[in-house]
Order: structure tokens, then C-alpha cells, then sequence
């Protein structure tokens, strides 16, 4: 069942919408924190939810006093959302917000003001937002009616923002916006680069999904004037900026997905062009971005869509996330909710159907499992498309800026607790006609580490055999006896190779007619061998087409347990 309506994804976001969201322009509630200005509309910021006048949690501007309405005078002490106030009619934001829809849901006959009074402050009496055009008959009733935008959020019929609003205020207004590393002011702080190769005489957006930080939307191949090279993005699966978060925004790595647990995906997203986009811009400009949890592995497998952050209702399966407006040169986060025992249901229903499990069961191949998450965007460009992706290569984000890709997965190593073996199940895919092959890359320690590969009996003596080997050897033991297998009907392999380059690697045959391939890494360690040493960083499984190319992988994350304190290595 889903848990709780986001407040930033849901309505933070539309009130943004609706009051314009030009904050590259600087102009009414998009003002830096630094700008001082005698105007209210300066003194309220939407710019984030934590803006430093005005901001959904704070007070007006330093000017505020400066500031006459009706006779009402304000000061920088005011509160739109007073601390610890969760009845919403004295809220001062949800009040005059309420006002401007009007009794019928049409913005019609709406007062120009409204009078409230906070607790323990006098009565105080705020403009109506969005601002009413008043009557020549009574200037104190107006209409909003031209505020489509901020109607069609709140509809006669179905769920309504400003109802939603209210029961965030009645909850205890959690302030849930992105935090640390794809907060606001991070993403701020270093928008984009410029896109290269715009023509000086067009004004044209440049859209992507960041596959690394600091993207600026470049791929292998799309004809900018400085084409980022092949191996730009040669493990876009492990730097795509695409998160989990708790319910306050805060960056989770979670080592397990419990079932019962939800998380929000956050995905960065970014314009590097000379011109903002979506329906702010213009109507038909609109952004759209969608995700899919994938079954663990290199590229693409059976799947599952992810609801969208933005949906009122949060029953509501709508994956399709507008993002409503995106500057010139800067990034911001789309939303989607992660509803573990959700994903695993979707995934487990269709995995048996879809591949050989080499006698394992659905909920058992996917127990304590890692989903990948892929990220498309959509629309809000010119057509045709500026720098299309490169013609005949895989649809990935080494080719494709409208796509990213995360398959990163963590695992533990306990180190008070002696020896142990550690399987990962993963979904192979076909990329393009003919040969695939996977690759091996790691730094681990030989002496403390040994690394397998598991697959069903079928699918090796199908699509491997011992000629598809190399720096592989079948095996049936493991150093410590007989070896733990991933799933009953299997064939193991051991590393012998180095794992560098490409001197551990698996030639697969082509397998369209059995789109998805079951295997699972194995990674066996020896904790005493381990105390006086810092574990390396990740454990990489690269896939290539027969070309060559790059197309997906997936990798492993080590974390340290050293006496039940888990420690993020790498």
C-alpha cells in the first residue's frame, strides 16, 4: 500500500507552475535570497521550499515593512505557514491560496484579500494569490479565471491541491524537498554546461537525464562540436543520478529492500540548451518523465513502472511525471514512488514466465534483491530533435541523453563473523544480433576473495559451453567444501583470470528467442584475511555487443560490517 502524499513532487511543484516558475529571470517568487526588494511578491520566495525569505518554512523579506496592502502592514516576521500551526485556516498560504479558486471551482467572485488570524498575533489581512483581476463594479472581488493552470489542479471533481494541502498542514508539514547532493542549492550551485554547438541564432532547450554528475547532455556520436569520446559514460549504470530517499529527502543506500518499506526515486534531470522548456513555456512543450524497476542485472529485462511523485491521489498508477518548467543551463529532480513489496510483486509475477530460474522460485530468485531503475524523458524539445542519438548503436545513455540507467547494487561482508559467500542473481539480456559477451572487472585481494559464476545447466550448455569461456573454470567446490549454488539445477564457474581489461569474459550466443538469461555472481571471502584491510571499490560486469560496444553491466558494492557497524567503502 502506498504511504504518504509528497508534498515538494505533488503541490510544491504545481504552486511553482503556477505562479510562472521563471526563476532564471529573477522576477516575482523566484528571487535569490540575496535580492532585496520593496514588492511582497519578493518577499515569498518559491524558488525552493527552503528559501531563505519566504520559503515555504520561513518568514518574508527584510522589506517587508516597506510593503503597504489595503492598509495592512507586514513585517519580516511574518509567517505565510506559522511553526507548529496544523489547522489550515490559520495558515496564512493556505488561506489565500484557497480563496483565489473560488466557491465554484472557477475562479470567479473571489475577494482581491483575505483576513486571518495566526495564534496568539492580531487579525492580519494577505493579498488573495493567485491575484485576482478586480471588478471595475467592487475592486475587492475579482476573478483568477485566466489561472488555468492553477484550476486544472484543483478540479470540481477528484482530488483537489489545495485539499492535499491542507491534510500535509494537518500532518505537521513535512519538509520533504531533495537533500544533500541533488538539494536545491547543490543543484544550483553548478548547473550545466552550455551545450555545444547551439547556432548562434537559435534559442533552443538541450533536455537529458544525468547520467553522471555534473552532466551536460553530451553523448558519444549526437554531432555536438565536442563529442565526449566512446567511453564517456563506460559505466553509466553505477554515476547515473538517479537516487533513493526517505521521506524527508534525505539519500538512503539502503544494503536490502525490505518489503513493507517505500522509498521515493529521485532522478535528476537537466536543460543544457539557450531556452527553458515545458508548459510554462509554452503548451505544447510539455516534459515528461517516466521510470521502470527492472529485475536486477545489465540491460534491460521484464519490468515494472514506478507511480509518479506528482499524482495527488497515492493510489493513483500514473507513471508519467510533468516536469513543468526546466531553465536554460540548470538541473532539477523528478519524482517517482518505490513501493518495495509493489515492485517485487510486479517482478516476481512475470520473472518465471519470462525466464529460466534453474528451478528456483520467483520470490526466492528475488529475495533481498536490488532492482535496477531506468529513466526516459520525453517531449519539451524541438522537432526534429537537436543532436539526436547516434544511428545504430544501442538505445542507452552512452548514446541517448533522454535516457539513465542505475544498477548498482550493495552487499555485506562481515568481518567479525567469519567466512562467507555472497550470491547476486541478475537478468542477462540480447543486445543486437549475434554474439554478446560479459566482462569481469574488479581490484579484489586474490588471497581473500574468490569470484563464481552461477547459471542454469540449460542455458550454459545453450548459449555458453566451455568454449565461451575465458579466464573462467568450471568448478564444483568451493575453498571451504562443497560450494553454497545459487539455484538448485546450476553450473558454477571460478575466476582464474585477472580482472582487468578483458581477461575474465563470457561469450554468450545470441539468445533473441529467449530474450532474458538467469546467472548470479558469487563473491566468497575470508574474513581473516580481511581485518587489517580496506575492501576496494566495486565489483563491475560490463556487457558488450558483438561490436564491442558498451551496452549495460551491473555492479557490486561492498560494505564492511566490522562489529555490527556497517561502513560505506568506495
Amino acid at each position: 500500500m502506498a504511504g504518504n502524499l509528497c508534498f515538494f513532487y505533488a503541490i510544491f511543484k504545481k504552486l511553482q507552475c503556477t505562479a510562472g516558475g521563471q526563476w532564471q529571470t529573477n522576477s516575482e517568487h523566484f528571487n535569490p535570497d540575496t535580492t532585496v526588494m520593496s514588492d511582497l511578491a519578493g518577499g515569498f520566495s518559491l524558488r525552493s521550499m527552503t528559501a531563505l525569505y519566504g520559503g515555504m518554512f520561513q518568514h518574508l523579506g527584510p522589506n517587508a515593512a516597506s510593503y503597504n496592502f489595503n492598509g495592512t502592514n507586514y513585517n519580516d516576521m511574518s509567517y505565510p505557514l506559522p511553526d507548529g500551526v496544523t489547522d489550515p485556516t490559520l495558515n496564512p498560504l493556505w488561506v489565500l491560496l484557497n480563496a483565489s479558486i473560488g466557491a465554484n471551482n472557477d475562479g470567479q467572485n473571489v475577494p482581491t484579500t483575505v483576513t486571518i488570524t495566526p495564534p496568539n498575533q492580531p487579525a492580519q489581512v494577505w493579498p488573495t494569490m493567485p491575484q485576482p483581476t478586480p471588478s471595475q463594479a467592487n475592486p475587492m472581488i475579482g476573478s483568477a479565471a485566466m489561472y488555468k493552470d492553477w484550476l486544472s489542479f484543483n478540479p470540481k471533481n477528484g482530488p483537489r491541491l489545495i485539499d492535499k494541502m491542507a491534510d500535509w498542514i494537518k500532518a505537521g508539514k513535512l519538509e520533504d524537498s531533495p537533500k544533500g547532493v541533488i538539494s536545491f542549492d547543490s543543484l544550483a550551485a553548478a548547473g550545466p554546461a552550455a551545450f555545444p554547438g547551439i547556432p548562434a541564432n537559435k534559442q533552443e532547450p538541450i533536455l537529458f537525464v544525468a547520467s553522471k554528475k555534473g552532466d551536460d547532455g553530451r553523448r558519444t556520436g549526437d554531432g555536438d562540436t565536442m563529442d565526449p569520446g566512446a567511453n564517456a559514460l563506460d559505466k553509466f549504470w553505477t554515476t547515473g543520478q538517479i537516487f533513493l530517499t526517505d521521506n524527508t529527502g534525505v539519500v538512503q543506500y539502503p544494503a536490502v529492500l525490505p518489503l513493507g518499506t517505500e522509498y521515493y526515486a529521485a532522478v535528476v534531470i537537466g536543460n543544457s540548451g539557450t531556452a527553458g522548456s515545458g508548459r510554462v513555456q509554452a503548451s505544447n512543450q510539455k516534459i515528461f518523465v517516466t521510470a521502470d524497476a527492472l529485475a536486477f542485472g545489465t540491460t534491460d529485462s521484464f519490468s515494472t513502472s514506478l507511480p509518479s511523485l506528482s499524482n495527488l491521489d497515492i493510489n493513483d498508477s500514473n507513471a508519467s511525471y510533468e516536469q513543468f518548467w526546466l531553465g536554460p543551463k540548470t538541473y532539477d529532480v523528478a519524482g517517482f514512488r518505490y513501493d518495495v513489496t509493489k515492485v517485487f510483486n510486479d517482478l516476481a509475477n512475470q520473472l518465471t514466465s519470462h525466464m529460466n530460474t534453474g528451478q528456483l522460485s520467483a520470490q526466492d530468485w528475488l529475495f533481498g534483491h536490488h532492482s535496477c531503475i531506468k529513466v526516459k524523458l520525453t517531449g519539451g524539445e524541438p522537432s526534429p530533435l537537436p543532436f539526436p542519438p547516434q544511428a545504430g548503436k544501442p538505445a542507452t545513455p552512452q548514446f541517448d541523453r533522454h535516457l539513465a540507467q542505475r544498477n548498482f547494487k550493495p552487499f555485506g561482508i562481515a568481518l567479525a563473523g567469519g567466512n562467507g559467500i555472497h550470491w547476486a542473481n541478475a537478468v542477462i539480456s540480447q543486445v543486437g544480433a549475434g554474439l554478446n559477451g560479459l566482462s569481469l572487472q574488479h581490484s579484489l585481494p586474490a588471497e581473500a576473495f574468490t569470484v563464481y559464476l552461477g547459471m542454469p545447466t540449460r542455458t550454459f550448455e545453450a548459449y555458453v559451453g566451455e568454449q565461451g569461456l575465458r579466464g573462467w573454470e568450471l568448478v564444483r567446490d568451493g575453498r571451504q567444501g562443497p560450494l553454497r549454488k545459487p539455484f538448485p539445477d546450476c553450473v558454477v564457474l571460478r575466476q582464474t583470470g585477472k580482472a582487468q581489461g578483458d581477461g575474465v569474459h563470457l561469450r554468450i550466443a545470441d539468445h533473441r528467442r529467449e530474450a532474458f538469461l538467469g546467472m548470479s555472481l558469487g563473491i566468497e571471502w575470508q574474513a581473516a584475511k580481511l581485518t587489517r584491510r580496506e575492501v576496494p571499490g566495486e565489483i563491475d560486469v560490463i556487457h558488450h555487443g558483438q561490436d564491442g560496444t558498451v551496452a549495460g553491466g551491473f555492479s557490486l558494492w561492498p560494505l564492511v560490517d566490522r562489529s555490527s557497524v556497517v561502513h560505506r567503502i568506495g
